[in-house]
């Protein structure tokens, strides 16, 4: 049975997806986690419009920085901050 907004899992299952574990590209400092995430210009945009709720995904290859970005945000803005828990599947 397929849904709107779902995906047909067996196409899901079977789906092939071709990445460079080299390429993948993760923030190991505040600096570069920053840089890759425009998190100041992420807090400006929050604080400006006056958001209280702002949701999250990550690509699979950056979920490990999703908590500091969340951690980030919520620290420095008065939204709540929720984190998706959708799979993704490559770069997009």
């Amino acid at each position: 049975m397929s849904l709107a907004l779902s995906s047909n899992d067996a196409e899901v299952i079977s789906r092939v997806h071709d990445l460079d574990i080299d390429e993948l590209k993760c923030a190991s400092s505040a600096e570069e986690l920053e840089e890759l995430y425009e998190i100041q210009k992420s807090i400006d945009y929050i604080n400006k419009n006056g958001s209280t709720k702002v949701a999250l995904q990550f690509p699979d290859y950056l979920l490990q920085d999703s908590v500091k970005v969340v951690q980030e945000l919520t620290s420095k803005t008065d939204a709540d901050v929720f984190l998706l828990a959708d799979t993704t599947y490559g770069r997009s």
